[in-house]
């Protein structure tokens, strides 16, 4: 019974600690307005978009690079120009690539298609924002599967973004006090937005787990 009171606890507090402003984002364009889809996308009033990944479908012949083509605005003076970011010197059709620096785009500014060659579609996957909550960018976290594994309560954490991020891990015995765990561990696995997340029980018949992330700033 010790052990199904733990678990049972720790879904619990699992999943109250799931909100968040951020919102999980993805852009869909087409070269030909393929059953209506547009274009372009404009960033609306009072968001930030932040591309984190690509995915481009084209016809042969194939563009010879992966690029993302984006107008953007400048602050000083009342003009826009266009950018083609070369984010690869190759091209897969239908993989998916994510940017190693992710782009921001702010309200009015828009994103196209690549005019390197002919895109069936062209899908940005990223997080959409508001403008006051930019340099929180909390980024939310999913638990599931919460089990022991000898002195430790384990769980699968699964994050809305793969883009670099800081963990804080947290546990409570009775939940009037979470407070962080320095037991607490995050081990990575093969996809960027999953891990493990753990803490010690230290003997208690109850333990309760929850992680939060932010996104690590850019250096």
């Amino acid at each position: 019974m010790k052990t199904i009171s733990t678990l049972l606890a720790a879904t619990l507090l699992m999943t109250s600690s799931l909100h968040s402003e951020v919102q999980q984002f993805n852009i869909w364009l087409s070269s030909n307005n393929d059953a209506g889809v547009p274009t372009s996308y404009s960033i609306p009033a009072g968001k930030i978009f932040i591309v984190e990944e690509v995915s481009f479908f084209a016809s042969s012949p194939f563009p010879g690079s992966t690029q993302i083509r984006c107008l953007r605005n400048a602050d000083n003076v009342p003009v826009a120009s266009f950018f083609n970011i070369t984010i690869k010197d190759s091209f897969s059709n239908g993989a998916v690539v994510a940017l190693e620096n992710p782009i921001r785009l702010k309200a009015g500014e828009r994103l196209d298609i690549p005019n390197n060659g002919t895109y069936t579609s062209a899908v940005y996957f990223g997080l959409l924002i508001d403008e006051a909550d930019l340099y929180a960018q909390n980024i939310p976290v999913e638990l599931s599967n919460p089990r022991l594994n000898g002195s430790q309560l384990l769980a699968d954490a699964k994050f809305a973004s793969p883009r670099p991020r800081i963990t804080k891990i947290e546990s409570s015995t009775n939940l009037d006090t979470i407070t962080p765990d320095p037991t607490g561990i995050e081990t990575p696995t093969v996809e960027k937005n999953t891990s493990l997340v753990a803490v010690d029980t230290n003997s208690s018949d109850k333990k309760f787990l929850r992680a939060s992330a932010v996104a690590r700033p850019r250096k």
